[in-house]
């Protein structure tokens, strides 16, 4: 638990620093290192949720990429990594990877987590529109070709509080 803690407080800290409520990190599990980091800015375009531009910055690790790279985002190419050296697992953007996010992901970030074959999801606050278990449970749906495991609620104070910033929904 301690380990899953102290990422979800990585992206509690880059959301306070952006001054938003959503934030989100990718972690490769198999090195304990930073993949992705990023922070909410739909208030610059309304699909940049701090989940899409973190599978953003991880295919921008790998070569990809689509936005362009924002002072609220950061992305490290893994060296080493027992993910990418295993042509079964990867590379392709999230797969076996962690996601630490402040906020339930919404339907869209969810699916993009579907998509980018993320391996766990850990989330710290709900939220209404939430599609890990508020409003739906996306990530198990069997007709998927992909499923991932969530968990809810880590460092949910913390993440809570940040609510206060009222950026994010």
């Amino acid at each position: 638990l301690d380990l899953h803690e102290k990422w979800m407080r990585v992206a509690v800290e880059a959301a306070k620093e952006a001054g938003r409520i959503c934030a989100t990190v990718v972690v490769d599990s198999s090195t304990d290192t930073l993949v992705a980091k990023s922070a909410d800015n739909r208030n610059y375009h309304p699909m940049q949720h701090s989940v899409m531009l973190a599978v953003d910055l991880v295919a921008r690790s790998q070569g990809g990429g689509a936005w362009p790279l924002l002072s609220i985002g950061q992305y490290n190419k893994p060296t080493e990594s027992k993910i990418l050296d295993d042509p079964d697992v990867g590379p392709y953007l999230c797969t076996g990877y962690d996601v630490y996010t402040t906020r339930e992901p919404c339907i869209m970030c969810a699916m993009a987590l579907i998509h980018s074959r993320a391996k766990r999801v850990f989330y710290g606050a709900p939220s209404k529109n939430g599609s890990l278990g508020s409003s739906a449970k996306i990530h198990v749906v069997k007709e998927l070709n992909h499923h991932y495991q969530a968990f809810r609620g880590l460092l949910r104070s913390d993440c809570e509080q940040l609510l206060s910033n009222n950026q994010c929904t």
